[in-house]
C-alpha cells in the first residue's frame, strides 16, 4: 500500500508541476474518473504527514511550495480528506521518482507520460526572440503652416520564442546633421 500511495504522489507532483499546477484530493472512491463515493482516510492528519515527508524525494528535482491539509469528517473520529495544492514549477521538468520513473504532464483529467518534443523544449527552451522594428513616419502640411507628423512603430517577431518586456526607443535625429537622403 505505501508503495503504491509513493508511486501514485510521485506520478501526481511530476504531472502537476510540469503542466500548470492543481489541486489533488485524496478521499474518494472512483467507477473509472468518476468519484463515486467517499473513500476516506482513516487517519488523515497522519496520511497528510506521510505526503509532506516525500514530497522533498518525490520527484527530481524536488516540487517547492506544495500545500496539504488534512480535513477531519465531522464525528468519524481521525477519518477524513486530504488536500494538496501542487502549484506549477518554475523548475520544470520533474521527474517522477518513484512508481514509473519517468516525466509526466495532466492532459485533462489524467496524467500522461511527456512526449519527447515537449520534454526537449522543456530541457532546451527557445529563449531568443529575434525582433525586426518597423518604423514608418508620414508629414502632412496642414493649413497655416504647420506640419502633423505620424509615426508608427511596430516590431515582428522573426525567433522561436516569445519576447515577455519590450522598449522601443525611437530618436529623431537632426536632418542637418544625418546622412538622410529626401
Amino acid at each position: 500500500e505505501k508503495e503504491k500511495i509513493r508511486a501514485t504522489w510521485s506520478e501526481n507532483l511530476s504531472a502537476f508541476a510540469n503542466t500548470g499546477g492543481g489541486v489533488l484530493i485524496w478521499g474518494f472512491h472512483t467507477n473509472g474518473k468518476i468519484p463515486d463515493k467517499l473513500s476516506l482516510a482513516p487517519d488523515c492528519v497522519q496520511f497528510a504527514d506521510l505526503l509532506r515527508s516525500l514530497t522533498n524525494d518525490a520527484t527530481d528535482p524536488y516540487v517547492a511550495g506544495v500545500e496539504i491539509e488534512a480535513i477531519k469528517k465531522p464525528g468519524v473520529g481521525k477519518a477524513g480528506i486530504v488536500i494538496c495544492y501542487i502549484p506549477a514549477s518554475t523548475f520544470a521538468p520533474h521527474q517522477a521518482q518513484w512508481g514509473e520513473r519517468t516525466y509526466f504532464i495532466r492532459a485533462q483529467d489524467s496524467n500522461l507520460p511527456c512526449p519527447q518534443p515537449l520534454l526537449r523544449n522543456m530541457f532546451y527552451p527557445r529563449v531568443l526572440s529575434r525582433l525586426e522594428p518597423i518604423i514608418k513616419m508620414t508629414a502632412n502640411a496642414q493649413p497655416g503652416g504647420s506640419i502633423q507628423i505620424h509615426l508608427e512603430a511596430r516590431l515582428v517577431n522573426l525567433g522561436p520564442a516569445t519576447a515577455e518586456v519590450v522598449i522601443i526607443s525611437v530618436q529623431p535625429l537632426n536632418p542637418w546633421e544625418a546622412d538622410v537622403e529626401y
